[in-house]
């Protein structure tokens, strides 16, 4: 089978990314032909494809907009581009007119790879379109749901609360750029040309049902982790784990702050581990809510290779993740539970999916950092070993390559047919 495989990213900048490139990966072991399409940034990972990848919207340089300089003509052409992108679609119908695809799985659009591009390889050239939903665009303008740290779904009810609370990198312009933006998607009824979406949680799936998607287009299928077991970067040696493991990006939303404060609070003397790429400013801002007593037992790693951070996650006693927003099944904590990792979690959203409380870790309130210091306590000194074999149960169920595999194949096989 030929599949097209769009991605707004052709590197690793956040979870879709990473599900892209397993994906891509696992599909390939399989016999499968995969043709990606995305942006071409300059972080961009080279490709036999990449002479079809568009320039990104801002112009040709850093995928981060913080990193941006634009002058006031290519801001505006960038804000255009958020409508109507022509280069992208030409870039688009080319792919598919060359590579004659069977299927195009769509990961990510976002708000610069336009839905047009479903109704192009629907309505022009006649191909089934999967689309896997990582986050929440379809509805708010921030894609989190989220607004200074806890769960906003104001715009669920009207857009213009986006504009109303900036929600877009703190502008108004941007903020009513995406309001109209969505909107003007939801008039053009770009997603009803979509034939299968897929919800990596339940959470998700209910949620589309309530907004009015169709049930029968709705598929959960669980996301899938590696098996990090077989990797020779992890070391069978490291029986006595010694600190406690935060992964993922570092951000207001993921519950950084929350985090730090209930560690401080705690008595545990185990070192606590962030692991994921941050802004200078915000390190900064969170270095500061440490007292100095304490400041030696946190450590920041940055973004780590895939190497490096197996090696840290295989190390380490337990994983944390305590996410304000409703996170859709995130990598971090699949990977704890493939390696037999038990996980203090936040009971939000997608995660009394993955923990279930009592069985493979614990489940806290939404930003009670006093029951979290007590739970980063009660894991420091407890015997972890049952919570950690069945958190390595629960993805031998679930979470396997092979099982999001047999679904995924099952999906394109009937559409083909």
């Amino acid at each position: 089978m030929r599949i097209v495989l769009v991605n707004y990213h052709y590197f690793i900048n956040g979870g879709p990314d990473r599900y892209f490139f397993n994906i891509r990966q696992a599909l390939e072991e399989q016999g499968h032909t995969v043709i990606p399409f995305c942006f071409d940034y300059a972080e961009t990972r080279d490709t036999p494809y990449r002479h079809y990848f568009p320039p990104p919207i801002t112009g040709p340089g850093p995928a981060l907009f913080e990193q941006q300089r634009l002058s006031i003509r290519k801001r505006a052409q960038t804000l255009l581009s958020m409508f109507y992108n022509p280069t992208v679609n030409t870039a688009f119908r080319t792919v598919l007119h060359n590579e004659t695809p069977d299927l195009v799985y769509m990961i990510y659009l976002s708000s610069s790879f336009l839905p047009n591009l479903i109704r192009i390889a629907k309505r022009e050239f006649r191909l089934p379109v999967v689309y896997r939903l990582s986050d929440y665009h379809l509805f708010c303008a921030s894609y989190l749901f989220c607004r200074d740290g806890r769960v906003c779904t104001a715009c669920r009810r009207t857009l213009w609360a986006a504009v109303k609370y900036r929600c877009v990198k703190g502008s108004r312009l941007i903020s009513t750029a995406r309001a109209m933006q969505i909107k003007l998607f939801r008039q053009c009824r770009y997603y009803d040309d979509v034939d299968r979406f897929i919800c990596p949680t339940a959470f998700m799936r209910r949620l589309m049902i309530e907004s009015g998607y169709d049930e029968h287009k709705l598929l959960h299928i669980p996301t899938f982790a590696e098996d990090m077991k077989t990797s020779k970067e992890i070391s069978s040696s490291d029986n006595n784990p010694q600190y406690i493991l935060y992964c993922g990006n570092i951000t207001k939303e993921k519950g950084i702050e929350v985090l730090i404060n209930a560690y401080v609070r705690a008595a545990t003397s185990l070192p606590l581990l962030l692991a994921g790429k941050y802004t200078p400013d915000y390190r900064s801002y969170l270095e500061s809510l440490i007292p100095d007593t304490k400041k030696p037992m946190v450590k920041f790693t940055g973004l780590l290779e895939t190497g490096a951070l197996q090696r840290i996650q295989s190390g380490a006693r337990f994983i944390v993740h305590p996410a304000l927003w409703y996170e859709n099944s995130p990598n971090s904590v699949l990977e704890a539970m493939c390696l037999g990792k038990p996980v203090l979690a936040f009971d939000i959203g997608s995660m009394p999916e993955l923990v279930r409380d009592g069985i493979n870790g614990k489940l806290i309130p939404a930003g009670d950092e006093s029951t979290l210091t007590h739970a980063l306590d009660e894991f420091s000194r407890s015997d972890l070993l049952s919570m950690g074999q069945q958190s390595r149960k629960l993805y031998e169920q679930k979470f396997t390559k092979q099982h999001h595999l047999e679904q995924i194949n099952r999906i394109f096989s009937e559409l083909l047919s």
